[in-house]
């Protein structure tokens, strides 16, 4: 799992961790919604998962790439 501690980490990454995640159900919703064009679901859906994001980019860290691309 990430270090949200880490040095090199934004401020911004460390307050992922109080952002829960969604539940099946309503993840579902808020995809349909985006579907349909709602852009504040899009937005909950995008905001919720940046830890998921942030996971991911931690396990190719190591590779020569900046943190802030890996991000991206």
């Amino acid at each position: 799992m990430i270090q949200f501690d880490d040095p090199t980490c934004d401020d911004g990454l460390n307050a992922l961790t109080t952002i829960p995640p969604l539940d099946a159900a309503t993840t579902r919703q808020y995809l349909e919604a985006a579907a349909h064009g709602d852009q504040h679901a899009r937005a909950l859906l995008i905001r919720h998962n940046l830890r998921l994001v942030a996971h991911i980019a931690q396990k190719y860290r190591d590779r020569g790439l900046p943190w802030d691309d890996l991000f991206q």
